[in-house]
């Protein structure tokens, strides 16, 4: 089988190819100025056949077809931008052409953005957007192959393509730029399923704070069991069971925070709060450390007076303020130490198992 070996241009060519671009954006200049920089352009050495001009424009061809038909070249709204992600993405995935490993090279798509199409990269990114260039999980075209090749169902599923189409862009950078996630095809396509059912469950607009605390506990649950030893019921599980924690504890916080502002509204209005009513509890040491014990009392002619700070004092607003931060650090205390006791709690179950 012949290997078809992809140009690659380093960082230092593409800034060179785009200077030499300007605001004109001339397609032929960019391959004369290529020929005037040594080594500028290259090919891999291992073997293999360099890929030929006509190629290229088929590469060319189907990154435009797919601009055009969100657009391009006039200017148009976010809502296309974002179609067209979806379609090139599902191009570039059905793509003879764009494989591994020519594909996993950052060079090669470094080369198709600055040389091949830099028009559809400014058009869809702008003028100043350089990073859209260069290779990496930033450029315009890779990004968008790397999707379709982690996310992809295969051929013979129902819906090919159903994950593409689904997923948010706060979701797809969340997977596919996370090596721990992205880099690996199959629990990536587990994590973007989890995030389809949980969407379903908790609706997509609160799917960006649910995933991104779901992609942390994921990981880190990665670094004490190999997750991509398990089956695929196993996986689903472990996503499900990381989604389904992230979005309860979100819940939680939310009840806390909202009886927070309820205590602070009955201070500010002369009504004792039921926290300041409890003077001892799960984590009363934490509020008399700053300041939220009970007031102390003095001993004045054979009888208990409490203390009272002086009214409308510059003292009086910092103990205000002191009070608030130890709600503020009672609340993240609680709340990290129920992460905790779930995590240690889940690993004592894992080791018994």
């Amino acid at each position: 089988m012949n290997v078809v070996l992809m140009p690659r241009l380093g960082q230092i060519a593409v800034d060179q190819v785009l200077d030499d671009l300007g605001d004109e954006m001339d397609l032929a200049s960019s391959f004369v100025m290529l020929r005037q920089i040594p080594g500028a352009m290259s090919y891999a050495a291992s073997g293999g056949s360099p890929v030929d001009k006509a190629a290229l424009a088929d590469i060319r061809s189907l990154i435009i077809e797919a601009a055009e038909a969100n657009g391009f070249p006039k200017r148009v709204s976010i809502r296309d931008r974002a179609r067209f992600d979806g379609d090139l993405a599902i191009r570039l995935g059905e793509h003879d052409l764009v494989r591994p490993p020519e594909a996993l090279r950052d060079d090669v798509w470094a080369f198709l953005a600055a040389v091949v199409a830099p028009d559809v990269v400014r058009w869809r990114f702008g003028k100043s957007a350089r990073e859209r260039y260069h290779g990496g999980v930033r450029n315009t075209f890779q990004r968008l192959w790397m999707r379709a090749w982690s996310l992809d169902r295969g051929p013979e599923a129902e819906d090919r393509w159903g994950l593409i189409r689904d997923l948010t862009e706060d979701a797809f950078v969340q997977i596919v730029e996370r090596p721990s996630i992205g880099g690996d095809p199959r629990i990536a396509r587990a994590f973007a399923e989890g995030w389809v059912r949980m969407s379903e469950k908790a609706g997509r607009g609160a799917m960006e704070a649910i995933m991104r605390r779901a992609v942390i506990a994921f990981r880190l649950r990665n670094q004490i069991q190999v997750l991509s030893a398990l089956d695929d019921d196993q996986l689903g599980l472990s996503v499900d069971r990381a989604f389904e924690r992230a979005r309860q504890s979100l819940e939680s916080e939310s009840s806390s925070t909202n009886r927070r502002t309820e205590e602070q509204t009955k201070t500010s209005i002369g009504v004792p709060s039921d926290s300041k009513q409890k003077g001892s509890g799960k984590f009363s040491r934490i509020r008399t450390l700053f300041g939220r014990s009970e007031p102390s009392k003095i001993e004045t002619n054979g009888r208990e007076e409490q203390a009272s700070a002086p009214a409308e004092t510059d003292q009086s607003a910092t103990d205000d303020k002191s009070e608030d931060d130890a709600e503020d650090v009672s609340h993240i205390s609680e709340s990290l130490a129920n992460r905790l006791d779930e995590f240690f709690d889940e690993v004592a179950s894992d080791s018994k198992n």
